[in-house]
């Protein structure tokens, strides 16, 4: 009808190479998210580990090698399949090292 609002039905982003919002690995294999997952667990513990090595107590030293086997333990211990549980650790892992860089 003349005056109705043109609706145009949108291609999802990733039809143009971007990540979606919602889900920045839609469409990606359950062993890519898995790798991205280890991946991150890799550069927490690296972190960890640089802050152990700054440490100038041995209470915060041993703090730090905690911390790490915490996350080698949650690395282990995450079934590969269970996408959902793979994501919210990427991303709260993602944001502990960006916080832990900015010291």
């Amino acid at each position: 009808m003349p005056g109705d609002p043109i609706v145009y039905d949108e291609p999802p982003l990733s039809a143009f190479g971007l990540p979606d919002r919602v889900d920045p690995y839609a469409g990606v294999p359950d062993t890519v998210v898995h790798d991205v997952f280890r991946d991150t667990a890799g550069f927490l513990i690296a972190e960890c580990a640089r802050l152990a090595l700054l440490a100038t107590s041995e209470p915060e030293r041993e703090r730090w090698r905690a911390r790490s086997i915490e996350v080698l333990d949650q690395r282990r211990y995450v079934a590969a399949d269970d996408r959902a549980e793979l994501r919210r650790h990427i991303e709260r892992w993602q944001a502990e090292i960006d916080e832990l860089r900015e010291r």
